[in-house]
C-alpha cells in the first residue's frame, strides 16, 4: 500500500483517490482517480467532456504540465460562424458569471487525454484500476455533493432544464434542483 494524500471537493472522490493507494498507486494515481469521480459526481462543476491541465512534481523538482485543455469544432470557420448556436445565460452563482448554453458550446475534451499521458508517464496503477470507482459510481447513482448541489440552485433550470435527458437527471420532478445529498443518477 502507497501512502498518498488526497484533497477533493467531496468524500467519494477523496475516497477514490485513497483505494489508488491501498491498491499501489502513487501520488498520479490517486488524483487522477479522484478527479474521475469528480467528473462524474459533481456536475457543472467540473466535466468529463471539459479540458484540465494536470501538474505533475517530480522527486527532483522538475515540474511538468500536461496541456489537456479543450479544443473547440469550427474555429477555422468565417469569425462570424464561431459561437452559433450558443445562447449566454447569466447566473447569480460565484458572484455573478455568464456561461454559454447549447450544441455550439460543445468542444472537443482534452482531460482524458491528459489524464492517460500523466498515468503513462507517471503512475503505478493500469488504467481500469483509475476509471473502476467513476464507472462503479456512475452505473449505480450517487449521493449529490455540497458544491455541484450549490451550484444547481443557481444553474439548475436554466443550464440543465432546457434538455429533456439533463432535466431529469438533475432536476427534480417539480423542476427544483436536487439537494446535496439526493441521489442522483445520470444515465449514459
Amino acid at each position: 500500500m502507497s501512502r498518498v494524500a488526497v484533497a477533493a471537493a467531496s468524500q467519494i472522490a477523496a475516497d477514490a483517490g485513497v483505494e489508488a493507494g491501498r491498491l499501489g498507486g502513487n501520488a498520479v494515481d490517486a488524483a487522477i482517480a479522484a478527479s474521475f469521480v469528480s467528473l462524474t459526481t459533481d456536475p457543472g462543476i467540473v466535466a468529463l467532456g471539459g479540458g484540465s491541465y494536470v501538474t505533475v512534481s517530480e522527486p527532483d523538482g522538475t515540474t511538468i504540465v500536461i496541456d489537456g485543455y479543450v479544443e473547440m469544432p469550427g474555429r477555422s470557420a468565417a469569425p462570424e460562424a464561431v459561437g452559433a448556436a450558443i445562447e449566454q445565460v447569466h447566473l447569480a452563482y460565484g458572484g455573478g458569471i455568464t456561461t454559454g448554453i447549447g450544441y455550439g458550446s460543445v468542444a472537443t475534451p482534452g482531460s482524458v487525454a491528459a489524464f492517460g499521458l500523466a498515468s503513462e508517464r507517471f503512475g503505478a496503477l493500469e488504467w481500469p484500476a483509475l476509471v473502476e470507482p467513476a464507472r462503479a459510481i456512475a452505473a449505480t447513482g450517487f449521493e449529490l455533493p455540497a458544491a455541484a448541489a450549490e451550484y444547481l440552485v443557481d444553474a439548475g433550470r436554466p443550464i440543465y432544464g432546457w434538455h429533456p435527458e439533463s432535466r431529469a437527471a438533475l432536476l427534480r420532478p417539480d423542476g427544483s434542483p436536487h439537494r446535496k445529498g439526493d441521489r442522483v443518477h445520470c444515465p449514459g
